[in-house]
């Protein structure tokens, strides 16, 4: 026999003798228990053929040893090994001494055990126990004379006090569960403590001997829903809440109707092996949790009583006796209490919870308030979401969404909330070929929900990256793998009067929480304040930014007048380049090009002061700029980066007066742009060049007001230049 094996069995006699006389928590039971375990004890009652029978053995033995000292002495008197070494059969001799108030008392058992190894691990299948007489083999082998001591009636007597201390001790039992679950519900403090109630139900009959239970359930129903609430509790799942649809399901809907219109106290349900799958496909569309143990079984079997407006109940893998039936409607009698102070709490849980709500938005409204510009809207969402969380609600990311005719403005948070994470625009066609939100968008209701699978989700990120015009980009966002990992997205969405705002959750969530929509809503009524104080604040912004620009060219233009000679030119332009400066636009210089016969004359200026006119020639660039000038009078922007923009220095330090100037800027240490953007505002004489390092398309329209005035400043220089030369005429 291997060496370890008899190692690992005689750790697993220790286990099995310390677990099973209670002398530690069972909480290796499966362990070192098989699930096949038959039992056979010392009293009439203690036959089983169930882990849940030796619980309920230890639960009673438990009780009964309060205040005992109990050891045990062991003496092996048999040890077998079959089946190649993986069963042994053991038989041994115990003695155990009770110690009661310093009483001695010693009990003689001898215990018959096979064990079978599995994976690794002895487990117990068959334990049979019982009280030898103290009887001498060579003697009275069989105990005759000791046994016709035994009267009938005295074994009579004992067997009809047996089973009535039996009974007695099951009633006590039944009544101290029934308390429990008394004290529990009484204890609630919130709603949501039904699933405390549903807990102590499922442990209470599990040590009552609910074998093969799978859970019990507590539902509530809510006049005007179209779901009831299911508050379900298993040592599997470990409790979960959950919203089911009222429809959807011929047994469910049977069920609901039963239960309202109390037309039956008691209902039973049985899913049969045809109907497994669509009851799992339904409890999937519900979202309830994965449940594998519905994958190996030919049935499952619903009991539940109806209560108030709603109902208390198991489900089982198998049909349950009379006598539990009668066990489970005492549940029911003690759960009316619990449902006479579940409406009392959700009532003012309720109140608390309007009272917080409303503070909630009395906060939003003091943001909106305290708006100073347009940008603080974007303030306002993570305000928003950040309110949105604290009542509870489960939100990932938050945003606001304006409907314009072409297309969407959104702005989200990021995924802590903490932050505007992305800002962008979309086309309208994104949401025209997704049927559920085009209607919506089209209608008057004031939600909508739409869930995506992950191929959808997928998709739809897919089409936003490609299709959207990302001024803000967050750099956390959740990328493919993400998505796949949480099973797709739900997006909830409420209507305002300028377009939605929402938040998405991840997986697919068919009927999110009721409370959480109610609440959206009621934040897109204050959302509103938000957007028309912003449509005020954009108003006034505008007002003043039309303001700077036209004192910005007035300023060019008083320049320009105040010009005696052409030599000033060189001033107009640095003035120029300063006055764009002013308003905002971080410029790295600023050009203007005045067209010639064969090549054109340039003035540049820069933070950095002003270069005298040079001669481009009309090659490269300034062919393409010269050309684009000519053919049109719209704006011309090129971008130049990496080593685009590299050979693009080497070529202008080619060019004289710039060009030295360029390389006096690369001897003292200092770099060209890595990236810059070249902007092309034609007017009748040349054109003006505006250098930005980066995009800056809310300048465009500046940039092309700017060559007008400029039009107007060549203009006044060609006179002043013409006067020169009629003066210098005059002089000769």
């Amino acid at each position: 026999m291997d060496t370890e094996k008899e190692i690992l069995l005689g750790r697993a006699l220790d286990k099995v003798y310390s677990i099973g006389f209670g002398l530690e928590p069972e909480g290796e039971l499966e362990k070192y228990f098989s699930e096949k375990l038959m039992v056979i004890g010392t009293t009439v009652d203690e036959k089983f053929s169930s882990l849940d029978g030796m619980r309920v053995l230890i639960a009673n033995q438990r009780k009964q040893s309060q205040g005992m000292d109990i050891k045990f002495e062991r003496k092996e008197v048999f040890r077998d090994f079959r089946g190649n070494g993986d069963v042994a059969i053991v038989v041994e001799d115990l003695v155990a001494l009770i110690n009661i108030n310093d009483d001695i008392i010693r009990l003689d058992i001898r215990t018959s055990l096979v064990l079978e190894f599995i994976n690794g691990q002895w487990k117990l299948v068959h334990w049979h126990a019982s009280k030898p007489e103290m009887v001498q083999s060579e003697k009275d082998t069989f105990g005759i004379e000791e046994w016709k001591q035994k009267t009938s009636t005295l074994e009579k007597l004992v067997e009809e006090r047996t089973a009535d201390l039996i009974n007695k001790n099951r009633e006590l039992e039944i009544e101290s569960s029934l308390e429990r679950v008394r004290t529990v519900a009484m204890s609630m403090q919130k709603a949501d403590d039904l699933l405390k109630v549903s807990e102590i139900m499922y442990k209470e009959l599990v040590a009552l001997g609910f074998s093969g239970m799978r859970n019990a359930l507590v539902q509530t129903f809510e006049e005007g829903e179209d779901y009831f609430l299911d508050y379900d509790y298993s040592d599997f799942t470990g409790g979960c809440k959950s919203r089911i649809a009222l429809k959807g399901h011929a047994t469910v809907e049977k069920f609901v109707k039963d239960i309202r219109e109390s037309k039956q106290p008691f209902t039973e349900l049985v899913i049969n092996s045809e109907e497994l799958e669509k009851w799992k496909a339904f409890r999937k569309m519900n979202n309830e949790a994965e449940d594998p143990r519905l994958d190996n079984i030919s049935a499952l079997y619903y009991y539940c009583y109806a209560t108030g407006s709603g109902s208390v109940g198991i489900s089982t893998y198998s049909p349950i006796s009379d006598d539990k039936r009668e066990i489970l409607k005492r549940f029911r009698n003690v759960f009316d209490f619990a449902y006479r102070r579940y409406i009392d709490v959700a009532k003012a849980e309720a109140q608390a919870r309007e009272a917080q709500t409303e503070l909630a938005l009395e906060r939003i409204r003091a943001k909106v308030t305290s708006m100073r510009e347009s940008g603080d809207l974007l303030d306002i969402v993570v305000s928003m979401r950040t309110e949105f969380v604290n009542l509870g609600h489960e939100a990932h990311y938050f945003w606001h969404m304006r409907w314009l005719p072409e297309f969407y403005e959104k702005a989200m948070t990021s995924g802590d909330g903490t932050r505007i994470g992305m800002v962008m625009t979309l086309p309208r066609k994104i949401h025209q070929e997704i049927p559920v939100i085009n209607k919506w968008e089209k209608g008057n209701d004031p939600t909508v929900v739409y869930t995506m699978d992950v191929d959808a989700a997928l998709n739809y990120v897919d089409q936003m990256v490609s299709l959207g015009n990302f001024t803000q980009i967050d750099p956390n966002a959740p990328g493919p793998d993400a998505i796949r990992a949480i099973g797709g997205l739900t997006f909830i969405m409420a209507r305002t009067t300028h377009g939605e705002i929402g938040f998405s959750l991840p997986g697919i969530v068919p009927i999110p929480s009721p409370d959480a929509t109610a609440t959206l809503v009621r934040f897109a009524g204050v959302f509103d304040l938000a957007y028309r104080r912003f449509e005020d604040l954009k108003k006034a912004e505008q007002q003043f930014r039309e303001a700077q620009i036209e004192l910005a060219l007035e300023r060019v233009r008083a320049r320009t007048m105040a010009m005696q000679n052409s030599h000033e030119l060189a001033d107009a332009s640095r003035l120029l380049d300063q006055q764009v400066r002013g308003l905002g636009i971080n410029t790295w210089g600023c050009a203007f090009n005045i067209h010639g016969e064969h090549d054109s004359t340039e003035w540049f200026s820069s933070e950095a002061g002003i270069l005298h006119a040079y001669k481009v020639p009309r090659e490269n660039i300034f062919l393409r700029y010269y050309e684009a000038a000519l053919a049109s009078n719209e704006l011309h922007i090129e971008e130049f980066s990496g080593d685009e923009c590299t050979a693009h220095y080497e070529y202008l330090c080619t060019i004289p007066i710039v060009g030295d100037a360029l390389k006096q800027v690369k001897e003292s240490g200092g770099a060209f742009p890595a990236k810059q953007v070249d902007h092309v505002a034609p007017f009748r004489y040349g054109y003006l060049l505006f250098i930005t390092l980066e995009q800056v398309p809310g300048a465009h329209d500046v940039f092309k007001r700017f060559a007008t005035v400029f039009e107007q400043t060549y203009t006044r220089f060609l006179d002043l230049q013409k006067a020169e030369a009629q003066a210098r005429e005059a002089q000769v």
